[in-house]
């Protein structure tokens, strides 16, 4: 009759079986069984407050790279909306020369400022409303 291993019913040689096993792999035993075999118990203070020191510092050093980040991301912002101002402006002529009513929105003071600038220049603040929104407002 075969078994989950074929026509393998168990082991036919304990004793070898036991010396391969023992001699490849752990053995777990229990620690009533080794107590006897361990030696003393050794207990020692590890200095660890440098290592700690050096984590809050590079902690530190990760937090002023975050803001350098976000600085650096908002100066890119604020560049790309100052770089845009000529070709709104342009775009903002057209629209007047045709003589169609406009609605703007900006984001950035310098946007808002030019725009301001350019419609007084133009004579057309018949209804204009200026309204700047906190740094913090989401979308």
């Amino acid at each position: 009759m075969e078994g989950v291993f074929g026509l393998y019913q168990g082991a036919s040689n304990h004793e070898e079986l036991h010396n391969l096993i023992k001699a490849t792999v752990m053995i777990h035993r229990l620690k009533k069984d080794v107590l006897k075999e361990l030696p003393e118990k050794r207990r020692q203070q590890l200095e660890v407050v440098k290592s700690k020191i050096k984590a809050c510092q590079l902690q530190e050093e990760i937090e002023g790279l975050k803001f350098m980040q976000k600085n650096l991301i908002n100066k890119i912002y604020n560049d790309s909306a100052e770089a845009k101002i000529p070709a709104v402006l342009d775009y903002l002529g057209m629209v007047i020369e045709a003589g169609c009513k406009f609605l703007i929105f900006t984001h950035h003071q310098p946007m808002l400022n030019a725009i301001h600038q350019f419609l007084q220049k133009k004579k057309k603040l018949d209804a204009y409303a200026l309204m700047a929104l906190p740094n913090n407002h989401q979308d």
